[in-house]
């Protein structure tokens, strides 16, 4: 993401920061369906993205795609179409996180969409047909929100089903619930803590998990929460993953790292 970029990103959020909680679960509905509008036609998002596009037509082409939605949403698409994206998907997933982060700001008090979604993951990693079917880029935008809602709607907020359901119908080339995981970590972001995956052979107890949560605050600043994956795979240690950082004290990965060594 280049300066422009990111600069259009903080100004979004310092926007999303003046809405009460009615304003915010309105706009976040209306990004996150215009992330869907803009992932299915090509054209759209070519248009918005286009670095060399006057900067004014593109806040035309906003206000006339988008004219039913409330002003406020409208302005935070203006913005995110007037930086400069490398391509499209950049766009598109802008908005995208744009709405997840007011998804955030818009749930009631008492509930976790961070953690909400990523149960919605754990459910969708563990099923193999589901993350098939939620992934399929044969399957229409309707048929993939409707299992979305069949599945997960009696179970979640509407602000984690929306996010799902967005997530569903715009396929990005990569698991689905690494999708759903990439969108925890970003309404965690948003409500001030961090998010983390680590990965164990066994379950860990609750002094291991409260040891490692302290070490991550310690070294980012800020509150974390931990997904724990057990993968009988890392053979013993565990894998903590933050984001892009990965701390990776399994035992397989140390087998590895020694019969790469011995092959030298």
């Amino acid at each position: 993401m280049g300066a422009a970029s990111r600069i259009a990103m903080e100004t979004v959020r310092g926007t999303l920061r003046t809405l009460d909680t009615r304003g915010s679960s309105t706009v976040a509905s209306e990004l996150l369906s215009a992330a869907s509008l803009l992932g299915s036609s090509r054209r759209l998002r070519s248009a918005l993205s286009d670095p060399s596009a006057n900067r004014s037509a593109k806040q035309r082409l906003v206000s006339s795609v988008f004219r039913s939605f409330n002003p406020t949403t409208i302005e935070v698409l203006q913005t995110i179409a007037a930086a400069r994206w490398s391509d499209s998907r950049g766009l598109v997933a802008a908005v995208a996180e744009t709405g997840q982060r007011a998804a955030a700001s818009s749930a009631p008090e008492g509930v976790d969409v961070a953690s909400e979604l990523l149960e919605v993951g754990r459910i969708v990693a563990s099923n193999a047909e589901l993350e098939l079917a939620l992934g399929s880029r044969a399957a229409s935008d309707e048929a993939k929100g409707a299992l979305v809602e069949r599945i997960f709607g009696a179970s979640v907020s509407e602000q984690t089903l929306a996010i799902v359901r967005e997530l569903a119908t715009r396929h990005r080339g990569r698991r689905f619930h690494t999708l759903v995981a990439s969108a925890a970590a970003v309404v965690a972001d948003e409500l001030g803590f961090g998010l983390a995956t680590v990965s164990s052979a066994v379950p860990l107890d609750e002094e291991h998990t409260r040891a490692i949560s302290e070490r991550l605050t310690a070294i980012y600043g800020r509150r974390f929460e931990l997904n724990t994956v057990v993968d009988a795979a890392t053979e013993g240690g565990v894998r903590i993953a933050v984001g892009n950082d990965v701390y990776d004290g399994t035992i397989s990965t140390r087998l590895a790292e020694l019969r790469l060594q011995l092959a030298g």
